[in-house]
């Protein structure tokens, strides 16, 4: 759970070679079905540098 955000967040490792291209994903945590976005930005905007 991220105090400054609210809710959970999480970090993945994704093969390239699988998902060349793509910004959404279907992620199983689990058992459980989860849609997932790819992100490059900052979970915080002023956050460590």
């Amino acid at each position: 759970m991220s105090p400054s955000l609210g809710k959970g967040v999480c970090i993945a490792r994704v093969l390239r070679e699988k998902t060349e291209g793509l910004k959404e994903y279907r992620i199983e945590i689990r058992g459980k079905k989860y849609e997932a976005m790819y992100h490059t930005k900052p979970f915080i905007i002023g956050g460590h540098k």
